[in-house]
């Protein structure tokens, strides 16, 4: 039955028109597709197509264009999706960080008094009327305050909020329809309707990126290779965003303020590995636009709006994999990605280890430097990782599309950067301080806390349960096992247990006497890590039948 959508959208109009452009750039079809009872005005409406000749993922950018700054600010979030979309897909999306126009200058002007209460003349000496950079939701114009201080406004631009918050209800109609239409299920509508309209709230309100920068200028307090530029919290307000303005120029023009390219490029891939994996607060979007270079080799970020972050569970996770990797360890590599994915239906482990091997082999084995990127070949990991069935968080591959761009500007500065090389002061450290007795008895005295939680809580939960059954609310299916099959699985449950009691025995009496005999707690913590990553590994690791 056909759906109609005029009792659901409230701006009709504007909902005939995103199927119409949808229509005229050649996804007619898609409209059929979606089987609502308005298909047939829509394609009365449809103009004469543009050019036939391009590729179906060139229309589909000149669509996101022509629908205007939300599904441009949509295009640009899904260029970060390398799981869920086609490489060559992505590289058209990435055509939309530029070539924005700006808003109309009174309209501006309008906003930015409106916002100060007064006119611009009684509050800035000079403010440019013409933007630096325009982007989907939000242009920047450069001026000087009364005391004399250069700075940059960042403006939203006037009506963005109604028009995105119309533009999202349609998406998030749009999502469910197009979750029927089997070739688009995999893409997960919804779930990427759900992550763009989180985004793009963040953004619609300036104050968000206020508090990134005050983040990231704490992070980088102690750094004379990072800049990030100082706000100005009494010229900012929601619809506005105030800061010092930064002498330089875009990254690939580095030689103009006099800085050196290999000193450059190492820096700039630097700072993204101490953002995400000592920081586990990053840029998430540091694409040249975003990244000056400045006099004496320094850095500048800009635009950070869009942050991700990373717990401390995640990066453990993710130094992993880049140890292994600095090993040259394959197999080691397949197990720290299987570490990350969550599974709804049983992963075969050894197909997935070999499509690792196969990646591996290509990405790296007999390469130039020039050629070895990083940022794809972790990608490619993850992106193999979807294809069986994992689900991977999506800050996940936030972290990882922040390392591939920074990667790509930094290559483009000096190709012959080695980026394995480059992370192995980062692995090392971090490695020493992930087993440190410090850590490690934090990590304990959070395993002790979380167990005496989960002591308190078990007998109402067991309470529950019984409760459960006795009403006939739960079901215990019982299926009886190959005699030998079941000795098997005893004796490997019997194993784990006693490895793992070893384990926590060890633990507790290291973390005991730490204090006053600490060569004798460091001891018995080195015990006790090797039996315990034995017992989580085996627990976790699939089993092949």
């Amino acid at each position: 039955m056909a759906l109609s959508l005029t009792k659901r959208v409230q701006n009709i109009a504007r909902f005939r028109d995103i199927m119409a452009i949808l229509a005229s750039q050649g996804f007619d079809q898609l409209v059929d597709q979606l089987d609502l009872e308005e298909r047939v005005v829509i394609k009365g409406m449809i103009p004469a197509r543009g050019d036939t000749q391009k590729t179906r993922w060139q229309r589909i950018t000149e669509a996101l264009e022509q629908l205007g700054p939300t599904f441009v600010k949509l295009g640009q979030i899904l260029s970060t999706r390398p799981d869920l979309l086609p490489d060559d897909l992505i590289a058209e999306l990435k055509k939309l960080q530029t070539g924005v126009s700006p808003s109309p200058w009174p309209e501006v002007k309008a906003q930015l008094e409106a916002a100060y209460g007064d006119e611009l003349t009684n509050v800035f000496a000079r403010f440019d009327e013409k933007p630096l950079a325009a982007a989907s939701v939000a242009q920047v114009h450069r001026a000087r305050t009364k005391d004399g201080r250069e700075i940059v406004l960042k403006v939203l631009r006037p009506g963005i909020r109604e028009v995105v918050d119309n533009d999202l209800d349609i998406l998030q109609i749009l999502a469910g329809l197009a979750e029927r239409i089997p070739e688009l299920r995999s893409a997960q509508p919804r779930a990427v309707v759900r992550e763009f309209e989180r985004a793009i709230t963040r953004e619609l309100d300036l104050t968000h990126e206020l508090a990134n920068i005050r983040r990231f200028r704490d992070n980088f307090r102690d750094s004379d290779v990072v800049k990030v530029p100082e706000p100005y919290e009494e010229l900012s307000s929601r619809t506005v965003l105030a800061m010092e303005f930064l002498e330089g120029v875009p990254f690939n023009e580095y030689a103009k303020v006099g800085a050196e390219r290999e000193k450059i490029a190492r820096r700039a891939i630097a700072s993204v590995f101490k953002m995400a994996f000592e920081d586990g607060f990053f840029h998430a979007d540091p694409h040249p636009g975003n990244v000056l270079a400045l006099p004496g080799s320094r850095i500048g970020l800009l635009d950070m709006g869009m942050a991700g972050r990373l717990d401390r569970m995640m990066r453990d996770r993710i130094i992993a994999l880049l140890a292994a990797l600095v090993r040259d360890d394959p197999e080691r590599i397949a197990e720290a990605v299987f570490a990350f994915g969550e599974t709804a239906t049983n992963v075969d482990f050894a197909a997935f280890q070999r499509d690792i091997f196969d990646l591996y082999e290509d990405e790296l084995r007999g390469k130039a430097i020039k050629d070895v990127h990083l940022g794809r070949l972790i990608s490619g990991l993850f992106t193999l990782a979807t294809r069986h069935k994992m689900t991977v968080p999506a800050d996940l591959t936030l972290a990882l599309k922040s390392l591939v761009t920074m990667e790509g500007v930094a290559k483009e500065v000096y190709p012959e950067l080695d980026i394995l090389e480059e992370s192995k002061p980062f692995v090392t450290r971090l490695m020493l301080e992930r087993y440190s007795p410090e850590r490690m008895s934090a990590d304990l005295a959070d395993l002790l806390q979380s167990s005496h939680m989960l002591m308190q809580a078990l007998p109402r939960r067991l309470d529950r349960l019984l409760t459960d059954l006795e009403q006939g609310r739960m079901v215990i299916k019982v299926e009886e096992l190959d005699p030998r099959k079941r000795q098997k699985a005893s004796e490997r449950v019997a194993a784990r247990t006693a490895m793992g009691v070893g384990a926590g025995g060890f633990a507790i009496a290291g973390a005991l006497i730490l204090a006053t005999h600490p060569v004798s707690g460091t001891l018995c913590f080195m015990i006790a890590v090797p039996l315990l990553a034995w017992t989580l590994l085996s627990a976790l690791r699939p089993r092949v039948k």
